[in-house]
């Protein structure tokens, strides 16, 4: 939890129904915050059957990306002076995303040495969306340490149900 792209995610959302002649103004948006676009889909589908047969996970994507070039998603406050000193205590850091692959990366470019990641894991890696643990456990594989000595910081529900599931200490980012 580096970064607050829940406001793209519910633009894209929003601008996906509106296309279709459906209203997001009263959406609860929360069950896509921390999900791949996958699952996103999957949902959208849930409750719009109308959608089925057309390619919701990548016009979501795209255009997600989209405004993320046009406008990168901020850094949540504190994060980047929090991996400063993660990697100054000599401690490992990772990132367990629900985004794509090249977000990372362009996350990345953005960081200053100081805040460099050890590693990271996007929704190419795994198979299953959080809430389920697979992404965590990746990590913690990866990165050749148990889970029970991870410390997570999500600021999503399905994010601090999949790291605690995989046994994992997580603080709720709330802002």
């Amino acid at each position: 939890t580096l970064i607050d792209s829940e406001i793209h995610t519910e633009e894209v959302v929003a601008e996906l129904l509106n296309g279709y002649g459906f209203s997001a103004e009263n959406l609860d948006y929360r069950p896509f915050y921390g999900v791949t676009w996958k699952a996103v889909a999957d949902l959208l589908l849930q409750e719009y059957p109308i959608l089925h047969g057309t390619d919701i996970e990548s016009r979501l994507v795209e255009r997600f990306d989209e405004l993320g070039r046009q406008t990168p998603p901020a850094f949540i406050p504190g994060a980047q002076g929090a991996l400063a000193d993660v990697r100054s205590a000599h401690m490992k850091s990772a990132i367990c995303t629900s985004g794509k692959r090249e977000a990372v990366l362009d996350l990345q470019r953005r960081l200053a040495p100081a805040e460099a990641l050890s590693d990271f894991v996007s929704a190419e890696a795994y198979q299953r969306s959080k809430p389920d643990p697979e992404c965590y456990t990746l990590i913690a594989k990866r990165l050749e340490v148990s889970p029970h000595s991870i410390l997570v910081f999500e600021d999503s529900m399905a994010g601090m149900e999949a790291a605690k599931e995989a046994g994992m200490s997580v603080i709720a980012i709330t802002h």
